[in-house]
């Protein structure tokens, strides 16, 4: 397996646009009525509108968590802000809550070859 691309549910796609596209640096790449497809470098993104949705945890591992970091630390509206913690692997991690409760985490590793994504 070479790459997947995550799929988010989402209460309010236009909410989450707004939230993945000025928080995260998303760009939008191709929308419709209920969904839409966001890239940010090497990382693809889509989410999905649907009026009931289970919360979801979706990982991003990227070169350089301070590349990322600011446009996060924005983010005044959300309950949860985040949580910046090393662990016992040496990864640094930063964790969040989007507008639907997914938990959306930032993952720095010591050796990485290029930005991926880790969803469940």
């Amino acid at each position: 397996m070479i790459a997947a691309i995550p799929s988010l549910p989402v209460k309010d796609l236009m909410v989450s646009l707004q939230f993945y596209k000025e928080k995260l640096g998303f760009q939008l790449v191709k929308f419709e009525k209920t969904s839409a497809s966001l890239r940010h470098g090497g990382v693809d993104l889509h989410l999905l509108e649907k009026s009931e949705s289970t919360v979801m945890y979706c990982g991003f591992y990227v070169v350089n968590i301070n590349t990322h970091l600011p446009n996060v630390l924005n983010v005044k509206q959300l309950g949860d802000i985040g949580k910046l913690r090393l662990n016992g692997q040496g990864e640094l991690r930063f964790s969040m809550r989007d507008p639907d409760g997914n938990t959306i985490e930032l993952i720095e590793q010591a050796i990485i070859g290029n930005e991926n994504t880790l969803c469940t």
